[in-house]
């Protein structure tokens, strides 16, 4: 049985030509464009691993504007119980990754990578995490 990676970002774009070339490594993807979406594909999906964008357009609930961010979708992870939560998560930014380097590494991410990085580079790691 292959590895489950979720993939949250809200650009369509990059969640294809991400999707696509995970799945060409051998894993199976789903994915999330927002904060509720990504807490109803933890419930279906159990991840092995969570590739996670640090920056997401607001999204609309029932109770009004909830903004989600990466961090925000983290610690809602941490705080779930089951499996979902021990997944290791790899943020990706569109952002200067120095900004949220430190950030990251206090909120229990594994890496924190512009969408820039070099694909060998990214699937090395991944692949290390979950081989």
């Amino acid at each position: 049985m292959s590895a489950k990676i979720l993939l949250v970002d809200d650009d369509p774009v990059f969640l294809l030509g991400m999707s696509l070339l995970l799945r060409s490594e051998g894993f199976e993807v789903a994915t999330a464009e927002d904060g509720s979406e990504t807490v109803e594909a933890m419930t279906s999906t159990k991840p092995d691993l969570i590739l996670m964008d640090i920056l997401f357009s607001p999204t609309r609930q029932q109770d009004g504007k909830l903004d989600w961010d990466g961090f925000r979708i983290m610690n809602w992870l941490r705080c779930v119980k089951g499996e979902a939560n021990t997944a290791p998560v790899i943020f990706l930014t569109g952002a200067d990754q120095r900004e949220y380097a430190e950030r990251a590494r206090t909120a229990g991410a594994i890496a924190v990578f512009e969408k820039t990085v070099e694909t060998a580079q990214l699937m090395e790691l991944i692949h290390r995490l979950l081989d």
